[in-house]
């Protein structure tokens, strides 16, 4: 996780296949209700592929946050997140 002052960038460096130039994998919004946002995407007839849920991620300072995640209109992942 780097902070940029006004948001994160979180890295991933575990992807096992390049990408299409100009694809998206995953993108995250952060959100005051993430339970919220996925209810409005259900009802937008998209597929939350994880329900909304309380994690920590693991990083030089631990993250604690609440997510779920959504397919997009093209295939894109989606997150939802709060900082708790």
């Amino acid at each position: 996780m780097f902070d940029t002052g006004a948001g994160l960038i979180e890295v991933f460096t575990n992807a096992t296949t390049p990408l299409p130039q100009g694809a998206v994998r995953h993108f995250a919004l952060r959100t005051g209700d993430v339970d919220k946002c996925a209810e409005v995407v259900k009802n937008a007839g998209y597929e939350v592929i994880i329900e909304p849920k309380d994690i920590v991620i693991q990083s030089a300072v631990p993250f604690p946050a609440r997510i779920a995640f959504a397919i997009g209109p093209v295939g894109e992942e989606i997150e939802f997140f709060c900082e708790k």
